[in-house]
Protein backbone atom coordinates (compact mmCIF):
# COMPACT_ATOMS: atom_id res chain seq x y z
CA UNK A 1 0.00 0.00 0.00
CA UNK A 2 1.21 3.44 -1.21
CA UNK A 3 0.49 6.63 0.89
CA UNK A 4 -1.32 9.53 -0.37
CA UNK A 5 -2.42 12.92 0.48
CA UNK A 6 -5.01 14.85 -0.71
CA UNK A 7 -8.28 17.40 -0.13
CA UNK A 8 -10.25 14.49 0.42
CA UNK A 9 -8.10 12.73 2.98
CA UNK A 10 -7.57 16.22 4.98
CA UNK A 11 -10.05 15.30 7.72
CA UNK A 12 -8.97 11.56 7.84
CA UNK A 13 -5.03 13.02 8.78
CA UNK A 14 -6.83 15.71 11.21
CA UNK A 15 -6.80 13.26 13.95
CA UNK A 16 -2.84 13.19 13.92
CA UNK A 17 -2.36 16.97 13.63
CA UNK A 18 -5.04 17.54 16.84
CA UNK A 19 -3.00 15.62 18.64
CA UNK A 20 -0.47 18.63 18.45
CA UNK A 21 -3.01 21.22 18.75
CA UNK A 22 -1.29 24.00 20.47
CA UNK A 23 2.48 23.60 19.60
CA UNK A 24 2.17 25.74 16.56
CA UNK A 25 -1.63 25.36 14.48
CA UNK A 26 -3.51 22.80 14.49
CA UNK A 27 -2.31 20.61 11.68
CA UNK A 28 -5.26 20.80 9.87
CA UNK A 29 -4.30 23.70 7.08
CA UNK A 30 -1.65 21.96 4.46
CA UNK A 31 0.01 25.11 5.03
CA UNK A 32 0.84 24.89 8.50
CA UNK A 33 4.13 24.02 9.83
CA UNK A 34 2.49 20.76 11.90
CA UNK A 35 1.15 19.65 8.36
CA UNK A 36 4.14 19.76 6.88
CA UNK A 37 6.03 18.12 9.15
CA UNK A 38 3.37 15.40 9.14
CA UNK A 39 4.01 15.04 5.52
CA UNK A 40 7.61 15.26 5.43
CA UNK A 41 7.15 12.35 8.30
CA UNK A 42 5.88 9.76 6.23
CA UNK A 43 7.41 10.77 2.93
CA UNK A 44 10.41 10.02 4.62
CA UNK A 45 9.27 6.70 6.22
CA UNK A 46 7.79 5.62 3.09
CA UNK A 47 10.63 6.01 1.07
CA UNK A 48 12.51 3.70 3.83
CA UNK A 49 9.89 0.94 3.22
CA UNK A 50 10.26 1.49 -0.57
CA UNK A 51 6.70 2.89 -0.82
CA UNK A 52 5.65 6.15 -2.97
CA UNK A 53 3.80 9.31 -1.79
CA UNK A 54 1.72 11.28 -3.88
CA UNK A 55 -0.58 13.91 -3.24
CA UNK A 56 -3.82 14.50 -5.11
CA UNK A 57 -6.96 16.84 -5.42
CA UNK A 58 -6.76 20.76 -5.16
CA UNK A 59 -3.78 20.14 -2.42
CA UNK A 60 -1.81 18.33 -5.55
CA UNK A 61 -3.06 21.31 -7.75
CA UNK A 62 -2.11 24.30 -5.03
CA UNK A 63 1.20 25.89 -6.60
CA UNK A 64 2.21 27.74 -3.69
CA UNK A 65 2.97 24.13 -2.50
CA UNK A 66 4.52 22.35 -5.37
CA UNK A 67 8.17 23.45 -4.33
CA UNK A 68 7.63 22.23 -0.86
CA UNK A 69 6.61 19.51 -2.22
CA UNK A 70 9.42 18.91 -4.30
CA UNK A 71 11.78 19.52 -1.75
CA UNK A 72 10.09 16.81 0.49
CA UNK A 73 10.28 14.16 -1.97
CA UNK A 74 6.96 13.64 -2.91
CA UNK A 75 7.10 10.95 -5.58
CA UNK A 76 3.52 12.46 -7.73
CA UNK A 77 1.47 15.27 -8.15
CA UNK A 78 -2.05 14.00 -9.51
CA UNK A 79 -3.95 17.10 -10.32
CA UNK A 80 -6.87 17.87 -12.42
CA UNK A 81 -6.16 18.10 -16.41
CA UNK A 82 -6.33 22.01 -16.27
CA UNK A 83 -3.90 22.15 -13.73
CA UNK A 84 -1.38 19.81 -15.27
CA UNK A 85 0.49 22.75 -18.05
CA UNK A 86 0.64 24.88 -14.80
CA UNK A 87 2.36 22.42 -12.43
CA UNK A 88 4.35 21.02 -14.83
CA UNK A 89 6.01 24.54 -15.89
CA UNK A 90 6.18 25.46 -11.64
CA UNK A 91 8.64 22.35 -11.68
CA UNK A 92 10.34 23.04 -14.72
CA UNK A 93 10.86 26.86 -13.51
CA UNK A 94 12.66 25.33 -10.36
CA UNK A 95 16.27 25.89 -10.15
CA UNK A 96 18.29 22.83 -9.44
CA UNK A 97 20.85 24.44 -7.52
CA UNK A 98 18.02 25.45 -4.38
CA UNK A 99 18.18 21.73 -4.25
CA UNK A 100 21.45 21.08 -3.90
CA UNK A 101 21.91 18.55 -7.09
CA UNK A 102 24.43 20.57 -8.62
CA UNK A 103 26.72 21.36 -6.38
Amino acid sequence: MEAGFGSRRRGQGAAAGAALEGVAGDGRDPRCHISHRLIRMVVENAHKQGKWVGICGELGADLELTEEFVRMGIDELSVAPSMILKIRKEVRDMDAYRFGENQ
